[in-house]
């Protein structure tokens, strides 16, 4: 669906961008290509060629990778202001993994790599918030992995529990600011729906958090 947002979310880039959130704001509007996404469309796939770099206005987007006996394998969520294809572009490779929609809907900023690579010349705030994005995701990733390769199922979910805190925050009733189903939560931490079940129920048992309604609600705190 190629539609133009009707707020180029002014706010958004002067919390990311500070004193130069005018200029960058700026580019954006001129030279993005802004669409409108809605649940389970893809904003690319691993193999596409990574011809544009991608920034969520507004909404939800999951990357995840699909290793052939395993089933989707989530790397990480993504809310505006995030990033996405930045590595890929830099280097010239295909995207290395899948990036789909994962609220209703999702407002989506796309500039191609000419005028990526420009903008990064031209704005040096614009690159400086590029490069703490791209070491934070390399970091994130590796620690993901270290995690599933080291870490009781219970753990990992505790361990997804606090990251996904940090970055969305809790509601009024202090539940966490995404819809995840039990799939979901799998998906991410590399174990079974059974798995997660039945590890979701010992956390709730041990007064830890409990899964309600596609929300997590911590039951203790859980510091990010």
């Amino acid at each position: 669906m190629n539609t133009r947002p009707a707020e180029y979310k002014l706010p958004l880039f002067e919390k990311l961008f500070g004193e130069g959130s005018d200029e960058v704001y700026t580019a954006f509007r001129e030279k993005a290509e802004l669409r409108k996404l809605k649940a389970g469309d893809f904003m690319f796939r691993k193999g596409d060629a990574a011809k544009s770099v991608h920034m969520i206005l507004s909404g939800i987007a999951r990357m995840h990778a699909f290793p052939a006996s395993h089933g989707s394998f989530i790397i990480r969520f993504l809310k505006e202001g995030d990033m996405a294809g930045i590595l890929e572009a830099f280097n010239h490779l295909p995207h290395q993994y899948t990036a789909t929609v994962h609220s209703k809907y999702l407002e989506l900023a796309t500039l191609e790599v000419d005028v990526f690579m420009e903008l990064l010349r031209e704005l040096p705030e614009f690159g400086l918030q590029v490069m703490r994005q791209v070491d934070k995701d390399a970091s994130f990733i590796e620690m993901r992995v270290a995690d599933i390769r080291s870490q009781r199922v219970t753990d990992r979910i505790e361990g997804m529990a606090r990251a996904m805190k940090g970055k969305f925050g809790t509601d009024e009733k202090g539940r966490i600011n995404i819809d995840i189903t039990p799939g979901n939560i799998a998906q991410m931490i590399g174990a079974t729906r059974t798995t997660v079940y039945r590890s979701l129920k010992k956390l709730e048992e041990e007064g830890i958090m409990r899964l309600q309604n596609r929300r997590i609600e911590p039951l203790k705190e859980l510091v990010p």
